[in-house]
């Protein structure tokens, strides 16, 4: 049983005044960006946002690019002013992020985003993209203190969702029309009262260029927050997901002087892979289902089903930790290789609210 209701609305998204818009050539919206949604504050807290698309690919011509109709939604923001800023970015990806992460943290997407995942072949699809404030793997009653309050007594704004819808090529075509059918915001709240206290997070993507030459590379984290997990999309070339590290190449996590993890794709893809949907890559039909050359590091829990009992196992990125810094290293990267890293991160100096009861 759960603590405390939930409650659920759906908001409708409009495109100037209309409730769909075509997507007609490269390039070119018959809308323009972003799409901005308003969530006025109460005496709730929200949970989880998912943004549902009913989308019309007619008479498509493919190209290479990252992503298929899951790059409708190029880039997703959730603008907040809370404890741990004014006007601060709480959210900031794109759908095939938002949806990578989802499924290392909850584990299945449901049978209509399957379907459009990946796709790029005239139908019509429903997308559904999940954006969550509460921490999926944080149970009763720690993860109700991840969900964003909208009590003004907690935050000093309206919450804002903007989203910045993909063209043409954000989707894998180089000619055709995608027609936006429909699109609502669906939105989850939970009744929590006011005395449960607060963390606020943020979920931030963040796109890497490695040497050019390839050889070994190195990213510095940004300093601030308690790392909760980092999610890690490679590319071989700017229209293609793959591998960025050669077959001999490793991916090590430098944290001050120590090394704290040396792993490989091939192997984390692998124990991902425990916990989501994949698919044998012999399957024609269903292979193009799984999300390429990308893993997540979980430094909150050991697996999705874990409780929190310590935040001892999140590196503390404040810039007053003793200036110790988290670095990503890729050795024998490939020429050309590029990195999306998406941090998601505890904003609290005081993470005792995310232990016991």
């Amino acid at each position: 049983m759960a603590l405390f209701p939930r409650i659920r609305e759906q908001r409708p998204l409009l495109f100037g005044s209309s409730a769909s818009f075509v997507i007609n050539s490269v390039g070119s919206l018959t809308v323009g960006n972003p799409i901005r949604l308003v969530i006025p504050r109460q005496p709730r807290r929200l949970e989880r946002l998912s943004v549902h698309i009913n989308a019309t690919i007619a008479a498509p011509t493919s190209t290479a690019s990252y992503n298929a109709l899951e790059g409708l939604i190029k880039e997703a923001r959730l603008i907040v002013s809370d404890s741990a800023g004014q006007n601060r970015t709480m959210i900031k990806a794109g759908g095939p992020t938002l949806l990578s992460w989802h499924r290392r943290n909850v584990g299945q997407l449901g049978r209509f985003t399957q379907a459009s995942f990946g796709s790029k072949t005239a139908a019509t699809y429903d997308l559904f993209i999940p954006i969550h404030l509460r921490h999926p793997a944080l149970s009763e009653i720690i993860g109700h203190r991840t969900s964003l309050p909208l009590d003004s007594a907690f935050i000093a704004a309206d919450p804002i969702l903007e989203l910045d819808f993909g063209t043409w090529a954000d989707c894998g075509l180089s000619a055709g029309n995608i027609t936006i059918n429909s699109a609502k915001v669906n939105l989850i709240y939970r009744e929590v009262p006011s005395s449960i206290q607060y963390i606020p997070t943020e979920f931030i993507s963040n796109d890497i260029t490695w040497p050019s030459g390839g050889g070994k590379g190195t990213y510095d984290l940004p300093s601030n927050g308690y790392l909760g997990g980092a999610l890690l999309e490679n590319f071989t070339s700017a229209t293609a997901r793959g591998d960025a590290l050669a077959s001999t190449g490793s991916w090590k996590f430098r944290y001050g002087r120590s090394e704290v993890l040396d792993l490989y794709e091939k192997l984390i893809q692998e124990e991902d892979g425990w916990w989501i949907g994949d698919y044998p890559n012999d399957v024609a039909a269903v292979s193009v289902k799984n999300d390429l050359s990308q893993f997540y590091v979980d430094f909150l829990h050991d697996t999705p089903l874990g409780e929190a009992v310590s935040g001892g196992s999140m590196p503390n990125l404040y810039s007053d930790n003793s200036g110790d810094r988290i670095q990503l290293e890729g050795t024998n990267l490939n020429a050309s290789a590029l990195s999306k890293v998406s941090l998601y991160k505890f904003l609290d100096k005081n993470t005792a609210g995310l232990i016991g009861g």
